[in-house]
């Protein structure tokens, strides 16, 4: 009974040790994600509470200005967008929204102030909150989508194991890149390298099937199953 067991014990610490690793990557993905839309959420609330005073008062527009640069980094690809402003010629391909458009709203109310109103500059500024409330509202839209993505993959037992197995494959490579013996560059082409996927695909589809195999069916009988299937007597 003991000789049957010690192999299901070697087995489930196998695949366990891969699928916890997966667990607690794809949990702390989700909490990350979670606290981007937070900060984001929160980020646009100051915003519109800035808007809503006319664009004046200036405890909240110092306030948004210290979390601008979180907040860009958070947008991600919704971040920067080709546009051309109203004073120049030709696009820019990267034009960061939060760092731009803000500070130029804030800029063109002021100068809207002293020339007792100007219908160019309303229309300007309206422009402007706009961008900033539309790229907020995509980041905030790809947050949630990603949230539910990432809430599939905690129910899924394989894909669990599938990035558990990937980051234990690949951790040799990030302690070679944080000591300087290879790129960053050079690390993330390995994580992303198909055939380490590959790896991580077969080798987590058979640690998968066996369990679930051995679990159902008995070690002893497993056994067999295998001698028969590789000729083995």
């Amino acid at each position: 009974m003991a000789s049957a067991s010690n192999p299901l014990i070697i087995i489930g610490t196998v695949i366990l040790t891969p699928l916890l690793t997966g667990f607690i990557l794809t949990y702390r993905n989700l909490r990350k994600e979670k606290e981007r839309y937070l900060y984001l959420s929160n980020f646009q609330i100051l915003f519109m509470k800035w808007c809503d005073s006319d664009c004046v008062d200036n405890s909240v527009y110092a306030e948004i200005i210290k979390l601008s640069p979180k907040a860009h980094t958070l947008l991600g690809e919704f971040a920067t967008m080709k546009f051309r402003p109203p004073s120049e010629d030709t696009f820019m391909n990267k034009w960061a929204v939060i760092h731009n458009a803000i500070p130029q709203i804030n800029k063109n109310k002021k100068l809207l102030q002293s020339l007792d109103g100007n219908r160019i500059l309303e229309i300007e500024i309206k422009n402007y909150i706009d961008l900033v409330n539309e790229s907020l509202l995509r980041a905030l839209g790809r947050s949630n989508d990603i949230q539910s993505e990432i809430k599939i993959k905690l129910r899924s037992p394989f894909l669990l194991l599938f990035q558990g197995l990937n980051f234990i494959l690949t951790t040799p490579a990030l302690l070679l890149a944080e000591c300087g013996l290879i790129s960053f560059n050079s690390y993330k082409l390995i994580v992303g390298s198909l055939i380490i996927k590959a790896i991580s695909f077969l080798i987590a589809s058979v640690a998968f099937l066996s369990s679930v195999v051995g679990l159902t069916t008995g070690w002893e009988q497993f056994q067999n199953m295998i001698k028969n299937f590789g000729g083995i007597y």
